[in-house]
């Protein structure tokens, strides 16, 4: 079994649209942050919005609701620091 994707993260097609996603989802109570976007996702714009996976039904609903214009919300994978603490965590 796959586990899960810790956060998510929205490409958008500018800085402006990253700012914008991000007031928004801070409006809707979605904890988020701007990151540089990972060069395997995109070569368009060079921030994008991370979140907690869980919360993408969310933030397509927010975004959504003021057609805010987004590439792609895709899974980050999970990167090795994630899944060094995971093996710690089970081998406690």
């Amino acid at each position: 079994m796959k586990d899960e994707p810790i956060y998510g993260v929205v490409l958008v097609p500018s800085v402006s649209h990253a700012l914008r996603a991000e007031s928004l989802a801070r409006e809707a109570g979605i904890a988020c942050k701007l990151i540089p976007t990972p060069r395997q996702l995109s070569s368009d714009c060079g921030t994008a919005l991370r979140f907690a996976w869980v919360d993408r039904g969310r933030v397509l609903q927010v975004l959504g609701a003021v057609r805010l214009e987004y590439t792609a919300v895709l899974p980050l994978d999970h990167g090795p620091s994630a899944r060094n603490a995971k093996d710690a965590e089970r081998n406690r």
